[in-house]
């Protein structure tokens, strides 16, 4: 629903749009996210630095928003990518209410993993946002810390069997979403880059982007909201949401710490990843160029 009309470019033919992992590598993080038209948050996992020196392969794992925005270009350039499986972490209100233009294609099985069952947190969420009687974004930033730490205590499991279909071959070129590509998705992004062993500055960095790469489209939303809505709503309120903070994602990290001791003891115990699977998740995902 918010999202709708929310493109600010025009559309680019399929063939000449490029491929980070098959580009020239210095032009890559040009293209991290990739040139759709419709999904402004989708965008190749590649090409972070670990604590080895080794990269994040460019190629193998991609993250977005939702798909149901995708123009018929979009459906081309999608194809070129040659993704097998993707994974979607919305409810099932929200796939009903805006369905995948992927669903239909041949050659990519979709599976339905739903974090926030039912959801109530997500329908919760808008609810105070509408409602007219908050002053500030303090309670929506409350909801926001609160959906992070559930990931780690309600969610592990979801997440858990997201991390099986990491480690089997026929699901590789992956892709997961959410509606926004920001909070469920930006979680899984979290966790994929720690047993990658890079830095948390740069998971950080690679969660925040999100606000930079949604900029416009996201002060577009606002407007269409307001509009709709015929009130106005302070941006205080509508950035808590549409957005990403730092705060967010630290607190699913506090949340591990206190629950499980370490990261490492998150992904081996909340995860179900042991040394096997987490080299076998290095060997596969990391290269040394």
């Amino acid at each position: 629903m918010l999202d709708k009309n929310s493109q600010d470019h025009q559309e680019t033919p399929s063939a000449a749009r490029p491929i980070p992992a098959v580009t020239d590598k210095n032009e890559r993080e040009k293209w991290r996210r990739l040139p759709f038209d419709g999904p402004r948050n989708f965008r190749d996992l590649g090409g972070y630095i670990n604590q080895d020196g080794k990269a994040v392969k460019w190629g193998v794992i991609y993250r977005a928003d939702r798909l149901s925005a995708l123009t018929d270009a979009d459906i081309d350039y999608f194809k070129r990518l040659n993704i097998r499986k993707i994974i979607d972490f919305r409810s099932d209100h929200e796939r009903k209410e805006a369905p995948s233009r992927t669903d239909t294609l041949e050659d990519t099985q979709t599976l339905w993993m739903e974090v926030f069952e039912g959801g109530a947190f997500v329908e919760d969420m808008w609810r105070s946002l509408f409602s007219g009687e908050l002053s500030d974004a303090s309670h929506l930033h409350d909801m926001m810390k609160a959906a992070n730490r559930r990931f780690v205590s309600h969610h592990n499991n979801v997440f858990a069997n997201f991390f099986k279909l990491l480690l089997e071959d026929e699901n590789i070129p992956l892709l997961f979403h959410c509606m926004g590509g920001k909070d469920r998705t930006g979680f899984a992004a979290a966790m994929i880059l720690s047993a990658l062993k890079v830095p948390e500055d740069t998971i950080m960095k690679d969660y925040l982007l999100t606000n930079t790469l949604t900029a416009a489209s996201t002060e577009i939303r606002k407007k269409n909201l307001k509009e709709r809505l015929e009130r106005d709503i302070a941006d205080d309120l509508l950035d808590a949401v549409m957005k990403v903070q730092a705060d967010y994602l630290n607190a699913g990290f506090e949340t591990i710490h206190e629950e499980y001791g370490s990261v490492e003891s998150f992904l081996k115990e909340g995860l179900e990843l042991g040394s096997v699977e987490i080299e076998e998740l290095q060997r596969r995902y990391l290269t040394e160029d």
